[in-house]
C-alpha cells in the first residue's frame, strides 16, 4: 500500500479520536475454507487508484466448511490495498467469519464502516442492474475501497482515497445511491492474517442463510482486484 495513504490514513484516525486499541474479534466460526475462482464478468479492469494501479473487479467465489455460512457460489469483493492472496482456484483453509463492525473497530479503528459497507450492498441488491457487467464491478470495488479508506461517499474531492480511471463516475453513482439507503444487512467479514480480507453481508437477523443467499443479491462485500499475484485478464 503506498506509504503516503498509509500516513495520512493514521493521522486521521489519531485526529478523529479512534486511535485506541481495539480486541481482536471473536470468530463466529473457524476454521473456513475460501476459493475465489475467478472473475465473475470474465475479467478485471485496470485503475488508477491511491495505492493502486492494477486489475480491479468483481470476483465469483466459494465457500465450504463454513457451516450456516458455507455457500457454492458468491460474487465477491476483497477490501484491502495492501494484502494479497493465493489466487484462483486455490482453496484457502484457515479463515475466520467475524463480525463487520467488531472487525472494523479493530484493523481500521471505525466501526461504522460495517454500516456503510451494508448500505452499499443494500442498494445494490435493490437496483441489481447497476452491477451486471464486468465495468460494473470495476466500480464497484473502487467503491468498496472508498468506504474502507476514506470517510466520504465520493471518489471526487480531497478525500484520501482517489481514482483516475473510466470507472470513478460510476464508483459515485453507487456510493450516492448508497448515502441515501438504509442498510437491511449484517456484515460478516472473512478474515486471514497475512491474506486478503472478504466481507459478506446477510439480512438483519439471519442467523441461519438460507441457500444462495450469501450472493447478496450478486454481490457479497470484498476488495482489492485480482491482487498483484493473480493472473491478469484471460
Amino acid at each position: 500500500m503506498h506509504k503516503r495513504l498509509l500516513h495520512a490514513v493514521a493521522a486521521s484516525v489519531l485526529a478523529s479520536g479512534c486511535g485506541l486499541v481495539h480486541a481482536a474479534p471473536t470468530p463466529l466460526a473457524s476454521p473456513v475454507s475460501v476459493t475465489i475462482n475467478g472473475w465473475a464478468y470474465s475479467y478485471g479492469n485496470v485503475v488508477n487508484a491511491t495505492g493502486y494501479a492494477d486489475y480491479a473487479g468483481t470476483f465469483s467465489a466459494s465457500m465450504s466448511h463454513a457451516g450456516a455460512f458455507n455457500n457454492p457460489s458468491f460474487s465477491t469483493y476483497c477490501i484491502e490495498l495492501e494484502e494479497a492472496f493465493a489466487g484462483f482456484g486455490v482453496q484457502m483453509p484457515t479463515y475466520s467469519v467475524e463480525d463487520g463492525a467488531g472487525y472494523f473497530a479493530w484493523r481500521r479503528g471505525r466501526a461504522d464502516i460495517a454500516d456503510r459497507m451494508g448500505r452499499l450492498l443494500t442498494y445494490v441488491a435493490d437496483h441489481p442492474a447497476e452491477v451486471g457487467s464486468a465495468e460494473d464491478g470495476t466500480a464497484m470495488q473502487l467503491a468498496v475501497w472508498n468506504l474502507v479508506y476514506d470517510t466520504d461517499y465520493t471518489l471526487s474531492g480531497n478525500g484520501l482515497f482517489n481514482d483516475t480511471s473510466a470507472y470513478a463516475a460510476k464508483a459515485n453513482v453507487l456510493l450516492a445511491g448508497a448515502q441515501m439507503t438504509e442498510s437491511r444487512l449484517d456484515v460478516y467479514v472473512l478474515e486471514m492474517g497475512n491474506s486478503q480480507d472478504f466481507v459478506i453481508g446477510l439480512p438483519h437477523g439471519t442467523n441461519i442463510p438460507e441457500p444462495g443467499s450469501l450472493a447478496l443479491a450478486a454481490t457479497a462485500l470484498a476488495g482489492l482486484g485480482v491482487s498483484r499475484r493473480v493472473a491478469r485478464r484471460a
